[in-house]
């Protein structure tokens, strides 16, 4: 077994956002992630560029497509803005 750092390689995973709340989303994708792993995800909201961090919390490998509960942080304050307009519009 070889020991020494952990070597973390990018990959790109298409999904889909099921729900989104002010801290959190049910992303759908093909392929189960793990849990812990972190990435970017960029999508649109209400018609505008959203960016944020995410962390996957929960993963359901049974369902088809995977289903993935993630935390999700703004990438910054334009994006959380985004985010809070997007969540009244749809009156949540």
């Amino acid at each position: 077994m070889l020991s020494g750092p952990p070597l973390v390689v990018a990959k790109t995973v298409r999904v889909k956002v099921m729900e989104i709340s002010g801290d959190g989303a049910l992303l759908a994708a093909d392929e189960a992630l793990p849990v812990a792993a972190s990435g970017r995800l960029f999508t649109t909201l209400g018609g505008q560029r959203f960016e944020g961090e995410v962390n996957v919390r929960r993963v359901d490998p049974a369902r088809t497509p995977v289903l993935h509960g993630v935390v999700v942080v703004p990438a910054d304050s334009r994006d959380r803005e985004a985010l809070d307009e997007f969540l009244r519009r749809a009156g949540a």
